[in-house]
């Protein structure tokens, strides 16, 4: 097998974090920020408490195989551990910590590849056993990806893993039944023009 792994360092704002937060929770950006708390119930202090540790816990990287290149965002384990004991202390702040740890990664990834950020959407790779054995050897584990599945199962649940970009929905291994409003199948591979 042929592949490379090449870690990335992302350079994200606070304030695109904060937006991905507020868009997890399903909130308005606040028209007059508050400088103490980014909604009612979520001090910015425990916000930026919770993105520091989940941050050291963040890695990145993209991985090239004979079908592609792909960027791997994910979280370790432990991000996972501290969401599920706030959950069985009572939803209020797991449900902070969840979208922490998931604008995380998606902030991530917007960083990494900016042209998912300007598409909206990152194409989820179809099966390559070369990007599972890649993964694994990157220290995220997956399922062989082999034929059969139809996406890749990725043993985290904070991770996203998209083509490094290379036409979007035309590669997407969930086009067939997108859930985003207006997707035409015909106009897949036109859609989006990185050279835009």
């Amino acid at each position: 097998m042929s592949h490379r792994i090449l870690p990335l360092s992302p350079t994200w704002s606070g304030d695109v974090l904060e937006a991905l937060i507020l868009e997890a929770a399903g909130l308005p950006a606040p028209e007059q920020p508050e400088p103490e708390r980014l909604a009612p119930d979520l001090p910015r202090a425990e916000l930026a408490a919770a993105q520091d540790r989940f941050g050291r816990s963040l890695h990145a990287a993209r991985i090239g195989t004979r079908r592609g290149e792909y960027v791997a965002v994910w979280l370790e384990s432990g991000v996972e551990a501290e969401v599920d004991a706030a959950w069985a202390a009572g939803p209020e702040r797991a449900f902070w910590l969840h979208a922490v740890a998931r604008s995380l990664c998606l902030a991530t990834v917007r960083d990494v590849a900016p042209e998912v950020a300007a598409y909206g959407c990152a194409a989820v790779p179809g099966p390559d056993p070369e990007l599972a054995a890649a993964l694994r050897l990157a220290g995220l584990a997956c399922g062989d990806m082999g034929e059969g599945h139809a996406v890749p199962l990725l043993g985290r649940r904070y991770a996203v893993v998209t083509w490094a970009f290379a036409g979007g929905c035309g590669k997407c291994a969930l086009a067939s039944r997108c859930p985003r409003p207006g997707f035409a199948p015909e106009r897949a591979s036109a859609e989006f023009d990185p050279g835009q």
